[in-house]
């Protein structure tokens, strides 16, 4: 059977080894507190050495320093955890470094950068998405007036679940061909420069924009208690401080399928690094699962 080490991570990360134990592979786990399969820190240098597969969080970093270890009481540098790893072991971590890694012969992936990931992870992040303003929201989202900014992957599937809810949904894009897909699909759609004629008329927002799109006077314009639900990646679509100082009910959701799917989002993340084991060449059953295809 393969050696695999699963190091920090939030409960998708739990929720893997928990899938791969099951699964009869040999996976432990570091700096996962709660895991039936967790070693203690002392071990971690060791097991990295021998194991084949190092499976790293998403993001593997928030400070660029140490690993993202919301569910350990404890830290690794990342400068310790490529020391430590075999040359002869693959490495799969979301949004890492992978130049630091190859600079010392290790082969290492980002599964967050691909295409097969981001589509499968668009529907546990509009599903929790939803689900976490429909907590705030003082209306039902059948009948809701809302506009979701941006129309990538997770927008396509946000504005088409809400859709599907009962709600008027109009896209802000910048590019013409968005929105005309967004038509095509039933969508009202608006250029994203003529967002602020759209705030005013909505019950709910949702920002897919991991830019700044909405200053002081796009704030200005939205409506009280109309909730800005930003679910981009950082900097985020506004500025949390100048949220607050006009009184928007500003939400940034990070991390929402590690939240509200994490069992979901682990399989997408396993079938991730099964897909990019397989294109590299490599036997995806035997590396993983110890066992042919």
């Amino acid at each position: 059977m393969s050696s695999i080490i699963i190091v920090g991570g939030d409960k998708r990360n739990l929720c893997l080894a928990e899938q791969l134990y099951q699964k009869g592979c040999d996976v432990c786990t570091a700096f996962i507190d709660d895991s039936p399969c967790a070693i203690s820190d002392g071990d971690v240098k060791g097991a990295l050495r021998a194991a084949k597969i190092v499976i790293l969080p998403l993001p593997c970093s928030k400070d660029k320093t140490n690993i993202n270890a919301p569910l350990g009481s404890a830290q690794l540098s990342l400068e310790d955890l490529s020391a430590s790893i075999s040359a002869d072991a693959l490495v799969f971590g979301g949004k890492i470094d992978k130049e630091m890694f190859e600079k010392k012969g290790i082969c290492a992936y980002d599964y967050a950068e691909r295409e097969d990931f981001a589509a499968l992870n668009a529907v546990p992040t509009a599903e929790g998405a939803i689900e976490a303003v429909m907590k705030i929201l003082p209306v039902t989202i059948f009948g809701s007036r809302v506009l979701v900014t941006g129309f990538g992957k997770c927008a396509k599937v946000l504005s088409l679940t809400l859709k599907a809810m009962g709600a008027r949904v109009t896209v802000c894009a910048r590019s013409s061909r968005d929105l005309s897909m967004a038509k095509a699909l039933g969508l009202d759609a608006a250029p994203l420069k003529h967002i602020h004629m759209e705030l005013a008329g909505s019950d709910i927002i949702f920002n897919t924009v991991p830019h700044r799109i909405f200053g002081s006077y796009e704030l200005d314009k939205i409506p009280p208690h109309t909730p800005l639900a930003d679910i981009a990646s950082l900097p985020g679509g506004a500025d949390p401080a100048m949220a607050a100082d006009k009184n928007i009910n500003y939400v940034f959701l990070p991390g929402i399928p590690g939240k509200y799917s994490p069992y979901t989002a682990a399989e997408i993340i396993l079938k991730t690094i099964e897909n990019i084991i397989a294109e590299s060449g490599k036997d995806a059953k035997l590396w993983i699962y110890g066992k042919k295809e």
